[in-house]
């Protein structure tokens, strides 16, 4: 009965949209059909989206009149040379400079001031007559209709761009000033020093670029792929156009620039294509065609507009109308639309200015982890599962899926973003990219096959594959890692939730810190920060962030202090775990310390009798890191040198935090910490007593 009466009240909001529809349509359609008898040229139909292709090796699939040549521009045979060809030997390479564009003009935006999307590909070959004098390369643009390369330009310079607005993606081989290398690609603004760039490796031969704008996200992505070099992985460069119509003319023209500089080089485009979500004006009647057959031509299209409207029409609002009964059950959820537009900008706003990952498709990355299986399910972090994945290419990715609806996991998964695309080390997990399609965030990172750290040190058979020689080692790489967070990065970055679930292994074990998501950035000059949304995991917190709020560099230096513990000894921090007298490790080591028995500490699949000096050493340092007083504590830098250097003299440690709490003892601060544990990472709102 209920789902008779859903059906009843679905057909009672769908019929007025039917009636209001067919009222309106038909007398469309007649008018339709009268515009035709009277032979009166009246075309109600919406525009088609606009589109071409050309294939310059089939002589057939363009003309002539369609592309505009400038400068050193020439269509040879099968393709379309934008600088001289000296292949013959006659006639020099050097200082030239050509364009080709689209012979009409493109609409970049409509009277109603709305924007086009486009997409473009070609491919395209650059060919280096000299390969210790290459240079300059060449553009793909978008500038004022018709395209006009000015004369003082023709001497070979700029690539044949600058004295008119314009917006471009260059493919550049020889380094001017500012530019980041000689293979480069990036994306121009009135402007031959790029906006944004990424780094290539090389840049000859046949190669075939995918350029896409999106009206919505404002997003210019570019990716080039390499045909002549399998090896080489696809490279993507993006950038978001802040305020597009004050960049180009409301009519653009769409084409080639290329330029050799006092270099050689040849710049071919073999074949283009190109579409756009706006239409372009209607063209003129081909030559060659009398008035009466496309007068003919006219009518039998409006007969066929007359027929298939009002079916379409139809269809149409039967569509809306159950989208409409959809959005009345969804209530409250339509309300939260504005709130999730403002942070898929925020994202874009992130990507645009990084080139460094990719922005996936969602049903790509639902195809590569086989829909989120359990199968590919690696592991849960704080704020969602990780996948293992595998793209068609071959390419194993690990897919961190942020859980639904999580206010705070947004903010942990933006600012994850914005950290790990500017931050490059061989300890530090490489983020490959990102994917937001509705209440779906996802971070793609590259996959680490011997998964995290403590899969191994916390599992008394899988413990016995890190012998001495391989903990030191992720002990030195992790302190290596967090070295070049706090100094050696653009940024001085405190990561705040350091632990062995956070520490990824790769393929020979060497460690790679990952989750950024709870990561602070501080300027040079800052030293500490003050929260009072304390968020981290229990048991590798400082005391003075756990009771104040108060993080610091020497934050991080406590969870390494304690990370290293947990390596040395194969036991957890965590305050479910008893030692002894004690209810977190601290306590349990700095008493064996103490009485000179830290020997026991150490797991027992080690073997200590053969590294007992090295050992002693990292127990002495990691105590030295987890000292109750920040100021006690060393820096990374110290720490690093303190591993490198077996000759350095070792102060002795002072008191570690926590070393009091005992079986039996219940109080142990002048605060108390509610916390909420979800999946290991505990988020913590501190109340004074």
């Amino acid at each position: 009965m209920a789902s008779a009466a859903k059906s009843s009240s679905s057909a009672q909001l769908l019929l007025p949209f039917l009636l209001i529809s067919t009222s309106f349509l038909l007398p469309l359609s007649l008018d339709a059909q009268k515009t035709n008898n009277s032979s009166v040229q009246v075309d109600s139909s919406p525009p088609p989206q606009f589109s071409f292709s050309f294939d310059f090796s089939n002589g057939s699939s363009y003309a002539r009149s369609d592309i505009r040549l400038e400068g050193n521009a020439t269509v040879q045979g099968d393709k379309v040379d934008l600088t001289c060809d000296n292949s013959a030997g006659s006639g020099s390479m050097s200082n030239c400079v050509g364009r080709m564009s689209y012979n009409h003009p493109v609409p970049f935006y409509d009277d109603d001031m709305t924007l086009a999307s486009f997409s473009t590909s070609f491919t395209f070959a650059i060919k280096p007559n000299d390969m210790t004098k290459q240079g300059d390369g060449m553009a793909f643009f978008l500038s004022g209709y018709p395209s006009r390369m000015m004369q003082e330009y023709y001497n070979g310079a700029n690539l044949g761009l600058l004295g008119e607005a314009f917006v471009a993606v260059e493919f550049d081989t020889f380094k001017n000033y500012l530019d980041p290398s000689d293979y480069h690609m990036g994306i121009d603004i009135n402007s031959r020093v790029s906006t944004n760039t990424t780094v290539l490796a090389a840049l000859e031969g046949t190669m075939t670029a995918t350029i896409r704008f999106d009206n919505i996200t404002r997003m210019l992505v570019a990716s080039l792929r390499f045909h002549d070099n399998a090896s080489m992985e696809p490279a993507v460069v993006s950038y978001v156009l802040q305020d597009p119509r004050a960049l180009l003319p409301r009519e653009v023209a769409v084409g080639f620039s290329a330029a050799t500089g006092r270099y050689t080089e040849l710049h071919q485009i073999l074949a283009w294509s190109f579409n756009s979500t706006l239409a372009a004006a209607a063209p003129t009647p081909p030559k060659g065609w009398q008035a009466d057959n496309y007068g003919r031509r006219r009518k039998s299209i409006v007969v066929a507009i007359a027929v298939v409207a009002p079916i379409l029409a139809l269809f149409i609002c039967g569509i809306v109308s159950i989208k409409f009964i959809k959005r009345l059950k969804k209530g409250k959820g339509s309300q939260d639309k504005g709130e999730v537009n403002e942070k898929d900008e925020a994202l874009v706003w992130v990507a645009g200015r990084n080139s460094e990952f990719t922005v996936y498709d969602f049903l790509h990355v639902l195809e590569a982890t086989n829909s989120f299986s359990e199968e590919n399910k690696l592991g849960q972090g704080g704020f969602g599962p990780v996948y293992k994945g595998r793209f068609q290419d071959g390419l194993e990715i690990a897919v961190k899926r942020l859980a639904s609806h999580s206010g705070q996991g947004f903010r942990e998964f933006k600012n994850e973003i914005e950290l790990i695309a500017k931050l490059q080390h061989t300890n530090l997990v490489r983020l490959l990219g990102f994917c937001s399609q509705g209440d779906e965030r996802l971070l793609i990172y590259e996959y680490m096959p011997n998964k995290s750290l403590d899969f191994y040190i916390f599992d008394e058979i899988q413990r016995v594959l890190l012998d001495w020689k391989k903990r030191l080692a992720i002990i030195e790489g992790i302190a290596q890692g967090l070295l070049y967070l706090h100094k050696h990065s653009r940024l001085r970055v405190i990561h705040r939730d350091l632990k062995a679930s956070n520490i990824l292994l790769d393929s020979e074990m060497n460690p790679r810190i990952s989750d950024f998501g709870l990561a602070k950035i501080f300027t040079l000059n800052d030293t500490e920060g003050n929260t009072k949304r304390i968020a981290g995991t229990y048991g590798y917190m400082a005391p003075e962030y756990a009771s104040e709020g108060l993080f610091s560099i020497k934050s991080d230096v406590f969870s390494f202090g304690v990370l290293t513990l947990e390596i040395i000894s194969g036991k957890r921090t965590s305050s479910s775990h008893q030692y002894g007298e004690f209810i977190n490790l601290l306590g349990y080591a700095w008493q064996l310390w103490k009485d000179r028995l830290w020997l026991q500490l150490v797991d027992t699949s080690l073997g200590a009798e053969c590294h007992i000096s090295q050992m002693m050493r990292c127990v002495s340092i990691a105590l030295l890191c987890v000292q109750e007083n920040a100021v006690d504590r060393p820096t990374m830098s110290e720490v690093v040198a303190m591993l490198s250097t077996d000759s350095m003299a070792l102060p002795e440690p002072k008191h570690p935090a926590y070393f009091h709490v005992r079986v039996g003892v219940e109080e142990a601060s002048s605060s108390v910490v509610e916390s909420s544990d979800v999946n290991d990472v505990t988020i913590s709102a501190l109340h004074g007593r």
